[in-house]
C-alpha cells in the first residue's frame, strides 16, 4: 500500500476517509427529550432533587412565619429533618397546584394540537414557529427576573410563569427528535429543563413564603386557638404583657412561688418557650416573649376548646 500526499492531506490508498455530511452533523444534535432526562437524572437523583426541594419549602416557610413576630428562625434550632417535616404542612396545596397546572397545559396542549393539525407531526414550519415563540418568551422572562435581581428584589411570578411557559412550548414543539434536531441545537433539551426547574423553585418559594406569612397573620388576628400557658417559677420571671397575670402561690411542699398565666404558646424549641404575651395593635404586631427553660421552672399548658 503506497500514501498519496495531496497537499496537508494524506490517505492510504485504497482507504477511504469517512465522509462528513450535513447529516452526520445533525445527527450529533439530535439528543431526544428522553436522552437529555436521563443523563440529567444521573447527575441529579431525583430523590436528591425532591429532598432539597422540601427541605428549601421548610425553611422558607419557617422563615416567614416567625419573621412575622420578628424571631429569628436561628433561635429555633431546627435541623434538615425539622425542615423537612415542615414543609408538609403546604405539601398538599403544592401538590393540588400541580395537578391542576399540568390538566391545563395537557388540555392546552391537545387544543392547539387539533387546531393547527399538527396530528402528530414532527416537521413544518408551524411547530417551528412555535418553538420560536417559545425561546422568545424564556428570553423575555430571564431578561426581567435579571433585571429584578439587580436590586435584589423578588421577580414577579407572571415573569417566571412567562419564563416556564415560553420553555415549555419549546420542549413541545422544538425539541429534538430521532428525525429533526432541536431548534437551538443540542442545548435545547437542557436548557428548557434548567429553566423548568429553576422556575419550580422560585414558585415554591414564593408558595411557601405566602403560606408562612398567611398561617402567621392568622394567629395574630385570633390567637385564641393556641394553648395558654402556667408557669411555676421559684424566682421572679421577667414575664409581662396585656396577657399575663403575675401572682404568689404556695407549693405542695409549703413553698412560695411565682405564677405567671394567660400567654399563649407559639411554640417550644431549642429548650426556649415562644408565648404571645401581648395581642395585636394597630401599629404592631403581637408581642413575643422568649423564656430560657430553666431549672425549677414547672410549665401546665392547656388547649381550649372549640
Amino acid at each position: 500500500m503506497t500514501a498519496v500526499v495531496r497537499g496537508r492531506r494524506a490517505r492510504v490508498a485504497g482507504v477511504r476517509p469517512p465522509a462528513r455530511t450535513r447529516g452526520t452533523r445533525d445527527s450529533q444534535q439530535r439528543r431526544t427529550l428522553a436522552h437529555d432526562v436521563t443523563t440529567l437524572s444521573s447527575l441529579f437523583a431525583p430523590v436528591t432533587v425532591v429532598g432539597a426541594l422540601l427541605l428549601y419549602i421548610g425553611w422558607v416557610r419557617t422563615r416567614a412565619f416567625f419573621t412575622y413576630f420578628g424571631i429569628d428562625p436561628g433561635m429555633l434550632g431546627f435541623g434538615p429533618q425539622g425542615y423537612i417535616l415542615r414543609s408538609g404542612q403546604v405539601g398538599l396545596g403544592a401538590v393540588v397546584i400541580l395537578a391542576i397546572v399540568a390538566g391545563v397545559l395537557i388540555a392546552l396542549d391537545r387544543a392547539v394540537t387539533a387546531l393547527l393539525g399538527l396530528g402528530g407531526a414532527s416537521s413544518g414550519w408551524i411547530p417551528a414557529g412555535l418553538a420560536i415563540v417559545g425561546a422568545g418568551c424564556v428570553l423575555i422572562g430571564l431578561f426581567q427576573v435579571l433585571d429584578h435581581a439587580r436590586v435584589a428584589a423578588a421577580p414577579p411570578d407572571a415573569w417566571i410563569v412567562l419564563a416556564a411557559g415560553g420553555a415549555l412550548v419549546l420542549l413541545r414543539f422544538g425539541s429534538a427528535t430521532f428525525t429533526r434536531s432541536g431548534v437551538l441545537g443540542a442545548a435545547t433539551n437542557v436548557f428548557g429543563l434548567i429553566v423548568i426547574g429553576l422556575a419550580v423553585f422560585s414558585l415554591a418559594n414564593t408558595y411557601a413564603q405566602d403560606i408562612g406569612r398567611k398561617g402567621a397573620a392568622a394567629i395574630d388576628q385570633d390567637p385564641s386557638g393556641l394553648a395558654v400557658v402556667t408557669i411555676f417559677s421559684g424566682t421572679p420571671l421577667d414575664l409581662s404583657g396585656a396577657n399575663v397575670a403575675a401572682s404568689r402561690t404556695e407549693t405542695p411542699e409549703g413553698k412560695w412561688a411565682y405564677r405567671y398565666s394567660g400567654a399563649q404558646l407559639l411554640t417550644y424549641a431549642n429548650d426556649r418557650w415562644f408565648l404571645l404575651v401581648s395581642p395585636a395593635s394597630p401599629d404592631y404586631h403581637s408581642r413575643v416573649v422568649i423564656l430560657s427553660n430553666a431549672e425549677g421552672m414547672h410549665v401546665e399548658t392547656a388547649v381550649p376548646r372549640k
